[in-house]
């Protein structure tokens, strides 16, 4: 993956990195019941596996933080610079869930979000819209699973 440097702490800077992540992914997210369960329902988060494809890039030069506040009133966990999520990490809004890959604080790269009502998408994202591959479930169950357009399904 990426070679790592051993640190005064005789932890290399990947694994420090690696098991702050872990807490991040690991912990229970502060959302609703109804959205809490539907994350319980698809697991935890597998960063190590996004990054081991590449499909999500780590920046060792930026700093793990925990319950920030952004801009847009979500609390933020992960690789932040100036209040914003910069690389991977997880964005609580008051109606949703998200886990995955960021630039300039938008949903851009690799995630997934779960929605209150019990919808979720995984897939790829761009400047906050599903762009690429990705599978959307509706809450009632309705499954769209294809390549999706600037937030809209293709096929």
């Amino acid at each position: 993956m990426f070679e790592a440097e051993a640190d005064y702490w005789g932890i290399s800077l990947l694994k420090r990195i690696e098991l702050e992540l872990q807490a991040i992914f690991n912990s229970k997210p502060e959302i609703a019941t109804d959205t809490l369960a539907k994350f319980e329902e698809l697991g935890v988060f597998d960063f190590r596996h996004w990054i081991s494809e590449g499909k999500i890039q780590v920046d060792l030069k930026k700093e793990i933080k925990r319950n920030v506040e952004d801009s847009d009133n979500a609390k933020i966990d992960g690789f932040i610079k100036k209040n914003k999520l910069e690389g991977v990490g997880r964005k609580r809004y008051s109606k949703m869930l998200y886990e995955g890959a960021f630039l300039n604080n938008k949903l851009h790269g690799f995630g997934r979000a779960i929605q209150s009502n019990g919808a979720y998408y995984i897939g790829e994202w761009e400047d906050d819209l599903y762009h690429g591959q990705g599978k959307h479930v509706s809450s009632k169950g309705t499954i769209k699973e294809g390549r999706w357009d600037t937030g809209r399904f293709k096929g």
